[in-house]
């Protein structure tokens, strides 16, 4: 059986962040990312078998507090039906 041309082609990603800031309150330590970005390059197999590629990325300023899951955004790949979501929770080494 033959690899498709997604199989031979993997996407690519990118994470980063302006700054980030540690501040607490009376629930806890809460974690601040400014600037958050995650991009990917992402492979796409038209009816041919040829690869072209599309760009899709996420950029949000997040307040995580420590422990909890958030669901920064949401990008759409390939029309409604395929998209990629960054979710991100925090620790932070003592």
């Amino acid at each position: 059986m033959a690899a498709s041309g997604v199989d031979r082609t993997p996407t690519t990603y990118a994470l980063q962040f302006r700054s980030a800031r540690i501040t607490s309150d009376e629930k806890g330590r809460v974690v601040w990312l400014d600037r958050l970005r995650l991009g990917a390059h992402v492979p796409i197999v038209g009816q041919s078998q040829n690869v072209t590629y599309t760009d899709v990325g996420i950029v949000a300023d997040v307040d995580i507090r420590e422990g909890q899951k958030v669901v920064v955004g949401k990008a759409n790949m390939e029309g409604p039906d395929k998209a990629l979501f960054l979710v991100v929770t925090a620790k932070i080494a003592d």
